[in-house]
């Protein structure tokens, strides 16, 4: 699927279950990111995500399913995108899910993600972005398909790659999520604590960029939560947080709701109420997304 150049589109399906958008693509099939029509070429750059979204001023995406159905094998590059939006416009998604193993979302301009479903194991939340919201959404963590696929459990790895485009762009923030975990497609599971919130891209022209607000972690979560060198895996981007840049958490809980240990998180920030660059969602869209229409989110009356 290929959206290019309107300036404000809705899509909205009867139901994340009735509504669903499948199919199998990835980077060894169809190698990279994907650009849309070139006239000089003459035909399109293609790519490895199901839904690539160009040069738009708002998408709304309601009630739908999108899932790349691409299982991550040995020998093969494995990044399937199910959105990739490439635009430095506006999307707001509400009451959707979206499904891949390897790079299920990737996100430039602003996003706003509204109670859906993304689910994914490895940096499944990704991009070059401005601002990606994220408010009461589950973020699923999937067993992996190449890590011991016939096991009861599985090695876990990394939620978050922020790529954000600027130190002073907001990056990556979620606010009262849920941090789940779930059998992947051969059926195992991840491994108790070892999940990780982010890992950096390791680029000084990239900022890590992510801020964790009242959120509640299940137990797949490493008590460590971001990955750094004791890992193998790059410094972030500002190496050490700071109120308003870096990784960042306040308020994170388990699923019951109790206040997790957050002592041994060496490579983020655990923020202090006073240093909190946001009250709420509401302060956020005040301050990078002004011109925001909650009447938006409304949902179409159902035809049954």
């Amino acid at each position: 699927l290929y959206l290019y150049g309107v300036e404000q589109l809705n899509i909205e399906g009867e139901g994340a279950d009735e509504s669903q958008i499948t199919f199998t693509n990835y980077e060894s099939l169809n190698s990279g990111l994907g650009l849309g029509y070139s006239k000089l070429a003459g035909h399109s750059g293609g790519g490895r995500s199901l839904f690539m979204v160009e040069d738009v001023g708002l998408l709304v995406l309601k009630k739908l399913s999108i899932t790349n159905l691409h299982q991550r094998r040995e020998g093969v590059r494995n990044q399937a995108e199910s959105l990739y939006f490439n635009s430095t416009g506006k999307l707001l998604v509400v009451n959707s899910h979206f499904t891949s193993e390897q790079d299920t979302l990737m996100l430039k301009g602003s996003s706003y993600f509204y109670r859906s479903l993304i689910a994914g194991n490895v940096d499944f939340i990704w991009g070059q972005n401005y601002l990606s919201l994220f408010e009461q959404n589950e973020i699923r963590s999937l067993g992996n398909s190449v890590k011991d696929p016939n096991s009861e459990y599985a090695e876990g790895s990394y939620i978050l790659q922020a790529r954000t485009v600027s130190e002073d762009a907001p990056g990556f923030i979620f606010i009262n999520n849920r941090f789940t975990s779930y059998p992947g497609p051969t059926g195992n599971r991840i491994r108790p604590g070892s999940t990780f919130i982010a890992r950096s891209a390791g680029r000084p022209v990239y900022v890590d960029n992510v801020l964790m607000i009242n959120n509640q972690f299940d137990n797949h979560i490493a008590a460590q939560g971001w990955a750094g060198p004791l890992n193998h895996e790059p410094l972030p981007n500002p190496t050490q947080a700071g109120a308003t840049q870096g990784w960042r958490e306040y308020g994170s809980t388990d699923l019951q709701g109790n206040k997790l240990d957050t002592s041994a998180r060496k490579y983020g920030r655990v923020l202090k109420a006073e240093e909190l660059p946001f009250s709420d969602v509401a302060d956020v869209m005040r301050l990078y997304w002004p011109d925001f229409k909650p009447e938006l989110m409304l949902e179409k009356e159902s035809k049954h």
